[in-house]
């Protein structure tokens, strides 16, 4: 087996990787940008506190990145000059940001209630949906951004001790009105993410029939395909699709898990001390790993998922 080629990465809390895998984000302090090709760091800035999401738009020119005050910014992923400030801080971290299909428009969801569907280079929002008494906490896009799935979390009402469970919605863009509500049998879902084929969803929350966290991929009708009991840290519960849909990353206590989508074996394992991220390449190039204390990047090509 070849010798893996690396880049490291300050702390990494939650990657970004660009469509051809030639770059990725890796958000920290810092948002550092990196050529995946020449294993170089091509940017470092602190265009916002504390930034917990990122992703960039279909050619890579454009960076956007959310903090876990709400606010958005827009960088330029050569240089990391800012071009856009959405100056919305007071909207929480709620969910994941993503570029729309065409790459004009950013897409959210915010502890309010709210999708917020935003122009990408000019502080203007174009329309949001709004769910009263519910936390939008996961937005989730086809690998096409043809098909959207969102998290809804329904607050606890004032002088109870309990909420409804969270349910989930799938869209067709343009985000007019859902076309489907599914209503899985986990409680408290803590990641949710749609498959790159559009055709299955990961998710992770609580089994009460097991008593433990589970991780379960269900079909686009929400019929339970697969279920395995994990173990999950305090430090992240997130899932990643590989591009290719054949691996599901899962974030754990103590390690990263890959496992095969076709049946939830294990496929590798990473042991990390407080672990936060991965991200596999779209070309099987390279896959990277988050902590709470460093990030690092392999380029082994497909191998890297045979340990």
């Amino acid at each position: 087996m070849a010798i893996a080629q690396r880049l490291k990465l300050p702390a990494s809390y939650s990657f970004a990787a660009s469509a051809d895998s030639n770059f990725i984000a890796a958000l920290g302090r810092n948002v550092v940008i990196a050529n995946t090709r020449t294993l170089r760091k091509v940017g470092s800035s602190h265009p916002v506190s504390h930034p917990s999401d990122a992703c960039f738009n279909a050619n890579g020119t454009l960076l956007a990145v959310k903090s876990t005050s709400g606010r958005i910014v827009v960088l330029c992923s050569s240089d990391s000059e800012v071009l856009c400030d959405h100056a919305n801080q007071r909207d929480g971290e709620g969910s994941e940001l993503h570029f729309s299909p065409c790459g004009k428009f950013l897409i959210d969801g915010s502890w309010d209630g709210a999708i917020c569907v935003r122009e990408a280079l000019r502080p203007s929002v174009v329309d949001q949906l709004q769910f009263p008494g519910e936390m939008i906490t996961g937005v989730s896009p086809s690998g096409n951004s043809k098909l959207w799935l969102v998290t809804h979390q329904p607050r606890t009402p004032p002088g109870a001790n309990t909420h409804d469970p969270a349910h989930l919605t799938v869209w067709d863009w343009p985000l007019v009105k859902p076309k489907k509500t599914i209503r899985p049998s986990l409680a408290n879902i803590q990641s949710c993410v749609l498959s790159p084929d559009g055709k299955r969803i990961a998710l992770v929350g609580f089994d009460d029939s097991l008593s433990s966290r589970v991780l379960q991929v269900l079909s686009i009708s929400g019929e339970c395909l697969l279920r395995l009991p994990i173990e999950l840290g305090g430090t992240s519960a997130v899932l990643r699709w590989s591009p290719d849909g054949e691996f599901i990353g899962s974030v754990q206590k103590g390690r990263i898990a890959v496992y095969s989508s076709a049946d939830l074996s294990e496929s590798a394992s990473y042991p990390y001390e407080y672990p936060s991220d991965i991200c596999f390449a779209s070309d099987r190039s390279f896959i990277a790993f988050g902590t709470w204390s460093f990030g690092v990047l392999e380029r082994k090509g497909a191998d890297v998922l045979n340990r």
